[in-house]
C-alpha cells in the first residue's frame, strides 16, 4: 500500500480494526485483544461501520473503499495483541502464534551460532515474517505501506527489531500473492505495520519477563514515547525511544538432556516392524573427545583405537551400549572426555536492542500534508557455539614432544609412525559469535487529496532511504596453519626445551617447508593429549577473533493516485468504478568485506570472499474496482477488481504481474469472495551476485548403511556408483569442502494463487462473525539453492538409476584402498530457478462478543488446515518431492482460541494454542515408516493467562499494570533430538515451561 490510512482521525483507525478485521487474526487477543477500537461493532455505529462506512484504504488495495468491500481476506493484530504476546521482546514470535505464519521469524530461531546448520552464524538478532511457511525472502514487510531497507544481508528480509514496537498501532496482514500491488517479494502475502500517529502526551512504559524456573532468559525493557499535536490540529511530531534487553537461554533452561537418535539394538532389518532408531537421551560424542582420538583410520598398527586421558595417558577406545553409527553414542563413565552436543549451543543469544524514533506531519492545506520520519535501530546479539572439530591432524609418532612415552613406544614396537588425531579443541573454549547490526531509514512526502472535473482524487509522493550495517566478530576461531605449526612440537636437541619443528632446523628433514604461520607472535608449541594440557601462549597462539563487514542500502521514489467515476460514470444497478495507478522506482545494493583471514581460507571458518552487487527497478502499476450491482435482488452487493504491474529489473529482465478478484453478497448477512492472481519475485542480491567461494559442509551421505532405507531407489543407485558393501563414511560427512555461488542468469520466480471464501455476520446473532477462505499458491521457477545435501541426495533417488547431471556435481573418493573410499571430498553448488512450491490449505476465523453483567466478553478462534505443502527440488521431476505438511515445524492444524472479559478499568484474558502432531522422519512417499521411536511429537495445546488494570490519576493521567503468565500448565518438549529443538522450523514448542511477563504502563 502505497498511501497508509486516508487520514489520521479516529473514524478511519475504527474501520480499519473493525469487528471483521479483527476476527481474521483474532486469535493474537488473549488479553485486549477486542478492547478500544475493536469493541466498535457491537455497537450500532459499529455495524454500520463494518457493513458500510467511510471508505479507507487497507492492506491489499490502494482504491478507498469499507473493509468489507475487499475480496481478499485483510487481517489485523492490534497493539493490544502484540503486547499481550510480549511482542515488546520479540515481534517475530508473537506474530509466528498466528496459524498462517511459519515459526522461523522469531529471534529464538535465528539460532547464531549455526551449530544445527540452520541459519548460520550471521543471522543472530534477526525477526523475520514467514507467511505460508514458504520464507521470508516470499514475504513483502511494509512500514506505513511502503518498503524499508532489509535487515537480513543475504535476503531481502526486513529486521522486525528495526520497528519500535512501542508505535505500532496494528498489523494488517494479507496472504496469497499481492505483487501486482505491492511488486516483488509479496509471493505468499504482505505484512504491513501501520504506526501510530497524532500522539499525544507522554507514555512511559517498563517490561520484564522471566521463565518460572531456572535462573536463564529474563528479558527487560523500557520505552518513552512522546508527542504533541500543534497547530490547532494540523500538525504533529512525535519521537520515540525504547531499550530491550534479553538474556541467554541455553539448553540447561529448556531441559533437552542431549537426546540423539541411535542405532536399535532390536531392529532385525528393514520393513520388519521394529524402528531402526530410537531416541535416547544422554548422547554423548567421544570420538570427537575434547582429549583426543586416534586410531579411527587403522594407523596405530594394529593396536586399535585410544582416547586420550587428561594426563596424557591412553585407554582403549569404549564400546557404546549405543551408537547413531557415526558420531554419538552412549558411552559408560566417559566424563568430560565426551562431547555433549547441549553443552555449547544458545537456544536464545544475549540480545541488546535500542530503538530511536522520529516523526511528523503538518497539513500545509486541506488538500496537502507534508510527512517525514526517521528510525534508527541497534541491534547486538552474542551467542555461543560448539568448540571447533579437527579431524586427521598429523602426528609424528617418533618425535612429537607430547605423545606419552609409553605409549610411543608401543606403537613405534607396532611399526606406527604417523598417527591421525581427531579432536574437539574444547581447551580453546567454545565459538562465539556477536552481530551487531544497525539500520537508519528516513522516509518523507506529501500526500493529500484534490478535486478535478474529472474525479476528486487522492494522492501521495514520496522517497525513501534506508541503509543497514552489520559487524560480524567470531571469537576463538583456529587459525589453521598455526595449529598444524603448533601441534608439531618437537623436543630440541640443543637446549632440550620443547618447540615447534619450524624453529628447530636440526630436526627438520630434506625438503621442509617452512608453515606460513599468521601473525607476528612466536610458534608455541600445543600439547593436544587431554583437555587442560595446553599452555595460554598455544592457545592464543592458535586463535584469532574474525571482524567482516556488511551493508545493504535502499532508495525508492514513487507516486499514486486514486479516485471513482462519480462525477461521469455510475454503472446501472451498481456504482462508481474505484481506479488507482501509479509508479515506482527501487534501486538496491549490498555487500561484505570479509576478515583477511577468512578470505584466505586460513581458519575454521568457510573460506567467504567479499562481494558487492545491486540493481535497479522501475514499476507502472494500475487497479480497477467495479461495482456491477448494489442494493438489488439477491445482490446487495457484486464488484469485481483487478490490478496489474509491469516491472523492469535491471539484473531480471521484465515481468507482469496480476490479480483480479470479486465479492458477491446475495443477501445481508452472508459475501461469497474470491481472488485469482500472479505474482513474482526477483532474485534478491545474494542470489544473483555472491562470489564463488569455497565452503565446508555436513553431507550426511545418503549412501550410507544407515540411511539406504530412506528410498526405494538408493541401495540399487548407490550400487551402480561403485559403493562397497557396508559402507560408512570414515567423517560422518562432516566438513566437506564445496564451491558455492550466486547465479546472475536467475529470472524471477513465478507465483499463481487463489483464495475462495466466505464472511457470515447474521443478523440473528449480533457480534458474532465467521470467516472461511480456502486459499491455494503454486510457485514455479522458484529460486533454490542446489544444497550440497539435496545435491547427494537427488542424485541416487531417481528412479531409473543415478541423475548424471547431479551426480557429476559430487566428487568421491575412488582410490582403491584408501581409509575414505566411496567417501564424498568435495562439490558445487549454486541457486537455480528449477524448484517448485506448493501449498493449500482453509483459514477459519471466528469472533463472538457481548455483554456480560456491567462488563463485555469476548470469545475468537482462528485455526489453518494445512492441507499441502510440499517443495520440488526439480519442477521437471514431479517424481521427487518433498512432503512437508505434517512435519516438524509445519503441523497441518494450528490455532489460538482466546477469552477476554472487560469491565471498567479490569481486563480479564485466557488464550489456548494449538498445534497438531508432527512427524519427526521425512513422510514424503518412498520412505520407511520404521526409522525413528518415537517418530511423532504428540498435539500441545497451551494456555497462557494475562491480566491488567488501569489506575486513573489526575486528568488523563492514568497507570497500567499487567502481568501475564504463558504456557501456564508447563507443557514439555516432546522427546526430540537435540538439534531439533533449535531448528529454525521448530519455534512452535514452547521450550522453557511457564514465562512470567508483568508491565508498567504511565500515561501523562
Amino acid at each position: 500500500m502505497i498511501q497508509g490510512p486516508a487520514t489520521a482521525d479516529s473514524c478511519n483507525y475504527k474501520i480499519s480494526t473493525s469487528l471483521l478485521a479483527i476476527s481474521l487474526f483474532a486469535g493474537l487477543a488473549g488479553l485486549g485483544g477486542t478492547a478500544h477500537a475493536q469493541d466498535a461493532p457491537a455497537s450500532d455505529e459499529g455495524q454500520t461501520a463494518v457493513q458500510g462506512g467511510d471508505d479507507i484504504v487497507v492492506t491489499g488495495s490502494r482504491i478507498g473503499r469499507p473493509i468489507l468491500d475487499l475480496p481478499t481476506p485483510v487481517g489485523v493484530v492490534t497493539s493490544d495483541a502484540l503486547e499481550n504476546n510480549n511482542a515488546q521482546f520479540d515481534i517475530g514470535r508473537a506474530l509466528a502464534q498466528q496459524p498462517s505464519i511459519g515459526f522461523s521469524g522469531s529471534m529464538q530461531q535465528s539460532q547464531q551460532t549455526g551449530a544445527s546448520g540452520s541459519r548460520g552464524e550471521n543471522s543472530g538478532g534477526l525477526a523475520v515474517v514467514d507467511l505460508r511457511s514458504l520464507g521470508s525472502n516470499r514475504t513483502l514487510v511494509l512500514v506505513n505501506g511502503k518498503r524499508r531497507v532489509a535487515g537480513a544481508t543475504d535476503s531481502a528480509a526486513i529486521d522486525l527489531n528495526s520497528i519500535n514496537p512501542n508505535l505500532i498501532e496494528r498489523i494488517e496482514v494479507i496472504t496469497g500473492g499481492a505483487s501486482a500491488i505491492y511488486g516483488s517479494d509479496a509471493v505468499s502475502g504482505v505484512v504491513n505495520i501501520i504506526l501510530k500517529d497524532n500522539f499525544d502526551g507522554l507514555r512511559l512504559s517498563f517490561n520484564g519477563s522471566q521463565p518460572a524456573r531456572g535462573s536463564e532468559g529474563l528479558t527487560y525493557g523500557a520505552s518513552l514515547v512522546a508527542g504533541k499535536n500543534f497547530g490547532d490540529g494540523r500538525g504533529n511530531i512525535t519521537v520515540a525511544a525504547d531499550y530491550t534487553k534479553v538474556k541467554e537461554i541455553t539448553p540447561a533452561q529448556a531441559d533437552m538432556k542431549n537426546y540423539v537418535a541411535m542405532l536399535n539394538p532390536a531392529d532385525t532389518g528393514p520393513n520388519d516392524g521394529i524402528p531402526d532408531m530410537i531416541v535416547v537421551p544422554g548422547g554423548e560424542a567421544l570420538r570427537f573427545s575434547g582429549y583426543g582420538v586416534v586410531g579411527l583410520r587403522g594407523d596405530t598398527g594394529g593396536l586399535g583405537t585410544f582416547v586420550f586421558n587428561d594426563d596424557g595417558t591412553v585407554r582403549p577406545f569404549p564400546t557404546p551400549s549405543l551408537t547413531d553409527g557415526s558420531l554419538f553414542g552412549i558411552f559408560n563413565n566417559c566424563g568430560a572426555a565426551c562431547f555433549r552436543f547441549d553443552d555449547s549451543i544458545s537456544i536464545v543469544p544475549d540480545i541488546e536492542r535500542y530503538n530511536l524514533n522520529l516523526s511528523a506531519h503538518y497539513d500545509f492545506s486541506d488538500s496537502v500534508r507534508g510527512y517525514f520520519g526517521v528510525d534508527y535501530n541497534n541491534t547486538s546479539s552474542y551467542g555461543r557455539g560448539q568448540p571447533v572439530i579437527r579431524t586427521a591432524l598429523a602426528i609424528n609418532v617418533a618425535q612429537n614432544a607430547f605423545l606419552n612415552n609409553t605409549f610411543r613406544q608401543n606403537l613405534l614396537a607396532a611399526g606406527a609412525t604417523t598417527l591421525r588425531l581427531d579432536r574437539l579443541f574444547t581447551d580453546l573454549g567454545l565459538r562465539y559469535s556477536q552481530v551487531d547490526r544497525n539500520s537508519l531509514s528516513f522516509v518523507g512526502g506529501f500526500k493529500g487529496e484534490f478535486e478535478t472535473g474529472f474525479s476528486d482524487l487522492r494522492y501521495d509522493i514520496y522517497g525513501t532511504h534506508g541503509r543497514t550495517k552489520a559487524t560480524f566478530f567470531g571469537y576463538n576461531r583456529i587459525v589453521v596453519p598455526n595449529l598444524l605449526a603448533a601441534l608439531d612440537a618437537v623436543v630440541d636437541p640443543g637446549s632440550g626445551q620443547i618447540r615447534c619443528r619450524m624453529d628447530v632446523p636440526a630436526l627438520q628433514p630434506t625438503g621442509y617447508v617452512r608453515p606460513n604461520i599468521v601473525g607476528g607472535a612466536a610458534c608455541a608449541p600445543f600439547n593436544a593429549f587431554g583437555s587442560t594440557a595446553s599452555s595460554q601462549a598455544a592457545r592464543d597462539f592458535v586463535t584469532a577473533t574474525t571482524v567482516s563487514n556488511a551493508f545493504i542500502r535502499q532508495t525508492t521514489a514513487g507516486f499514486s493516485l486514486a479516485g471513482n467515476s462519480d462525477k461521469f460514470l455510475t454503472l446501472p444497478g451498481g456504482g462508481s468504478v474505484g481506479f488507482a495507478l501509479g509508479a515506482e522506482y527501487r534501486k538496491e545494493s549490498n555487500g561484505r568485506t570479509t576478515d583477511p583471514l577468512v578470505k584466505a581460507g586460513l581458519t575454521n571458518q568457510a573460506a567467504t570472499q567479499d562481494y558487492e552487487g545491486g540493481y535497479h527497478v522501475t514499476e507502472f502499476f494500475g487497479e480497477l474496482n467495479i461495482p456491477i450491482l448494489t442494493d438489488m435482488p439477491f445482490a446487495k452487493l457484486l464488484s469485481v477488481e483487478g490490478a496489474v504491474r509491469h516491472a523492469d529489473y535491471s539484473h531480471a529482465g521484465q515481468a507482469t504481474s496480476w490479480k483480479a478478484g470479486a465479492i458477491w453478497e446475495p443477501t445481508d448477512g452472508l459475501r461469497l469472495r474470491a481472488t485469482l492472481s500472479r505474482a513474482i519475485r526477483a532474485p534478491n542480491i545474494f542470489e544473483a551476485f555472491r562470489p564463488s567461494e569455497g565452503q565446508t559442509t555436513n553431507v550426511n551421505d545418503p549412501c550410507s548403511q544407515t540411511n539406504l532405507g530412506l528410498n526405494p531407489n538408493r541401495a540399487a543407485n548407490c550400487t551402480a556408483l561403485g559403493r562397497p558393501a557396508g559402507y560408512v563414511p570414515l567423517n560422518g560427512g562432516i566438513g566437506v569442502p564445496f564451491i558455492v555461488s550466486g547465479n546472475q542468469n536467475l529470472s524471477p520466480e513465478v507465483s499463481d494463487s487463489w483464495t475462495a471464501g466466505f464472511v457470515l455476520t447474521p443478523s440473528f446473532l449480533p457480534g458474532l462473525q465467521l470467516s472461511v477462505d480456502w486459499f491455494n499458491i503454486e510457485i514455479d521457477d522458484a529460486i533454490s539453492f542446489l544444497s550440497p545435501q539435496q545435491i547427494a541426495e537427488n542424485c541416487v533417488d531417481r528412479t531409473g538409476g543415478p541423475d548424471p547431471d547431479l551426480c557429476a556435481l559430487i566428487t568421491r573418493d575412488m582410490t582403491p584402498g584408501s581409509a575414505n573410499f566411496f567417501g564424498i571430498t568435495g562439490g558445487t553448488s549454486t541457486y537455480v530457478n528449477t524448484s517448485k512450491l506448493e501449498t493449500s490449505g482453509l483459514d477459519t476465523q471466528l469472533f463472538y462478543a457481548r455483554p456480560l453483567g456491567s462488563g463485555r466478553i469476548s470469545a475468537n478462534l482462528a485455526f489453518t488446515y494445512l492441507h499441502r505443502l510440499r517443495t520440488y527440488t526439480f519442477q521437471a521431476r514431479p517424481d521427487l518431492y518433498t512432503v512437508l505438511e505434517g512435519f516438524y515445524g509445519y503441523p497441518k492444524y494450528k490455532g489460538v482460541v482466546g477469552l477476554t472479559y472487560s469491565n471498567g478499568p479490569l481486563t480479564l484474558g485466557w488464550q489456548g494454542r494449538y498445534q497438531s502432531s508432527q512427524a519427526l522422519t521425512d513422510i514424503s512417499p518412498g520412505i520407511s515408516r520404521e526409522l525413528l521411536s518415537p517418530d511423532r511429537t504428540g498435539s500441545r495445546f497451551y494456555n497462557d493467562i494475562s491480566a491488567s488494570y488501569t489506575l486513573p490519576m489526575n486528568g488523563r493521567q492514568e497507570a497500567k499494570f499487567s502481568f501475564g503468565v504463558t504456557n501456564l500448565l508447563n507443557e514439555k518438549l516432546p522427546v526430540m533430538e537435540s538439534v531439533q529443538v533449535i531448528d529454525p522450523s521448530g519455534g512452535g514448542f514452547d521450550q522453557f515451561g511457564p514465562v512470567i511477563r508483568v508491565g508498567l504502563e504511565v500515561n501523562f
